[in-house]
């Protein structure tokens, strides 16, 4: 493998699309990503504030799954718009391969990108069982991603609380200290 920062990319989008959603192949295709991307950032600035660290966790993502520096860059600047866009996009007439096929993953990574500066505000959820209602996902379901959501959130403090008893950035500091 050659140490090629595109090579480098796909191996990490393959990687986390297998970690995190059990997908064996990378989806490369500028549009669908930059329409799921924007989708996320819309339903966390549906409060009225895209903060940015919800900014950061969407960019995060969208790094992470091996997305095309031409859709980074366009969520580097991306300027919400409002839902009315998403909606138009995806619901279950539209066709559009994420509505389809994708259409829990959005709502859960939803919930991630809305709560990733530390506030699920009221607002974000409400544009979150807007955008289900329109993907014709039931309250049920939605109700069961908000709370593995939750339960995840959990979880994840939970683990760095045994891992990092002191904090992940002062045990990084330790370490360099020792190099």
């Amino acid at each position: 493998m050659s140490n090629d920062s595109t090579d480098r990319t796909i191996q990490g989008g393959i990687w986390t699309l297998k970690q995190e959603y059990d997908i064996d192949n990378i989806i490369n295709k500028h549009e669908l990503l930059s329409d799921y991307m924007t989708a996320l950032i819309e339903v966390a600035a549906a409060d009225g504030v895209l903060s940015e660290a919800e900014r950061r966790w969407v960019i995060g993502l969208a790094c992470a799954i091996g997305s095309p520096k031409t859709v980074i860059d366009e969520l580097q600047t991306y300027q919400p718009k409002g839902m009315a866009g998403v909606l138009k996009t995806f619901h279950a007439e539209s066709g559009h391969s994420n509505g389809i096929h994708r259409q829990l993953s959005l709502i859960y990574d939803g919930f991630r990108a809305a709560g990733a500066d530390g506030e699920l505000h009221p607002k974000e959820v409400e544009a979150i069982n807007e955008l289900a209602k329109a993907l014709q996902v039931n309250e049920a379901t939605v109700k069961q991603l908000y709370e593995l959501y939750k339960e995840n959130q959990q979880n994840r403090l939970n683990r760095l609380k045994i891992i990092f008893p002191n904090g992940g950035n002062n045990a990084i500091a330790e370490v360099k200290k020792l190099y």
